[in-house]
């Protein structure tokens, strides 16, 4: 049930931020799926829509999602040495990676789109946060 929320989520905001906002709202989606989740699915996810936000957004094919990835990377790095299940982490990595995307891809309102990506981090860190906690965990053998 989480990954149907979570892919609606995703979805609205891949078409808020190609479509109606400056702001790379994709980031905090991606960044909180793989904080929660620690799936290997969060990769194939994040070049997924790369490709996806490149294309709505013409930009050159590729260069979204090979930030995506690198992005993804970075706090794999970083996941040794902090704990990056917490909303401070969420919402400073997301703020930081947003002010680079945006700064990369020359985008207007640096500032103002890094604050709001980190608050939709922050806000869907805290849903599938309370979605994860509530359902009941499945057994593995």
């Amino acid at each position: 049930m989480e990954w149907l929320i979570f892919s609606l989520i995703t979805l609205l905001s891949l078409f808020i931020s190609t479509g109606f906002v400056a702001a790379p709202l994709t980031i905090g989606c991606i960044l909180a799926m793989l904080v929660l989740f620690k799936k290997s699915h969060v990769l194939l996810l994040a070049f997924i829509l790369g490709i996806l936000t490149d294309i709505l957004a013409f930009h050159t094919v590729g260069l979204t999602s090979l930030f995506f990835l690198g992005l993804l990377g970075a706090v794999f790095l970083y996941e040794r040495k902090f704990e990056i299940r917490t909303f401070q982490f969420v919402i400073v990595f997301s703020f930081l990676a947003s002010m680079l995307y945006s700064f990369l891809f020359h985008m207007p309102h640096i500032l103002l789109g890094s604050i709001a990506t980190a608050l939709w981090a922050s806000g869907i860190f805290f849903v599938l946060a309370v979605l994860d906690s509530h359902l009941p965990q499945k057994k593995r053998i």
